[in-house]
């Protein structure tokens, strides 16, 4: 395979993508130590750099706040993941952290959401449940995520349960019509969470898993999607307007500066 270094924008963290699952030997080909080491502004000598994971977590997140200019959205993502696989991998101190428990403990600190994928597909879902005994909603409540911060993208393959946390601890669900389906991955049970009064907005992926980042084909998507199984009056036009707009200003916590026609609202 040929794999290609990314540096994530909101920090320092170099990652490798495709992930191999062979961490260790494609880091310690000589190509990757002197790019990983010439691109990284902080963490330059990962040989010898062994701080725990909270200070690493630390400085991106303070570098990240300083980037996001009042956007304040910690995601979850490839490059903490890869990070965190590869300093255990080599035996460093990772302090015993659980990336999504930290997350969530600075997000409720400084009042930032995070954004991560839930149940997106049944391969994830399944290896959750063997690994922790869960499902991913589940496993992020026992965590102490769940809350108005948490942002989930996908949220396709739910528990009864599931659903019951995201409506009661008013967790945010992202639909993503167009990657869900060009990736065989399900349809999210949109009406079913809206009858939750679940806040259900929408979006497009990452360009690989879409190809076409376009809202309104979004918006056509998710209107058309549920009417085989839940009839032609379902999702209406009015509702997936709200999606695209109101829910996602309600999503962001900036319900007040943007989502609506309103005056002193941004245009």
């Amino acid at each position: 395979n040929e794999y290609r270094l990314y540096q994530c924008l909101g920090c320092d963290l170099v990652f490798v993508w495709p992930i191999p699952d062979n961490v260790s030997e494609i880091y310690e080909q000589q190509y990757f130590k002197g790019n990983i080491k010439k691109k990284t502004a902080g963490y330059t000598d990962y040989e010898s750099d062994k701080e725990p994971m909270k200070k690493v977590f630390e400085n991106c997140l303070d570098k990240f706040e300083r980037l996001a200019a009042g956007r304040k959205i910690f995601d979850i993502g490839a490059a903490t993941g890869y990070f965190l696989d590869l300093a255990r991998k080599r035996g460093w101190d990772t302090g015993g952290i659980e990336i999504s428990e930290y997350a969530a403990d600075l997000a409720k600190q400084k009042n930032i959401l995070i954004h991560t994928h839930a149940s997106e597909n049944l391969k994830e879902v399944a290896a959750i449940r063997e690994t922790h005994g869960l499902g991913n909603v589940a496993y992020y409540h026992k965590l102490g995520m769940t809350g108005d911060l948490l942002c989930l993208a996908h949220c396709i393959w739910l528990e009864d349960d599931e659903i019951n946390i995201l409506a009661e601890n008013d967790c945010r669900v992202l639909h993503c019509p167009s990657s869900n389906l060009k990736l065989g991955s399900g349809i999210a049970d949109i009406p079913r969470l809206q009858k939750n009064e679940i806040i259900c907005s929408l979006g497009a992926d990452g360009a690989p898993c879409n190809n076409n980042l376009n809202m309104f084909w979004e918006m056509r998507l998710a209107s058309l999607l549920q009417k085989p199984k839940y009839g032609p009056r379902v999702t209406p036009a009015n509702e997936i307007v709200q999606m695209a707009t109101m829910n996602g200003a309600k999503t962001l916590h900036l319900e007040k500066q943007i989502g609506t026609l309103d005056i002193g609202k941004k245009a």
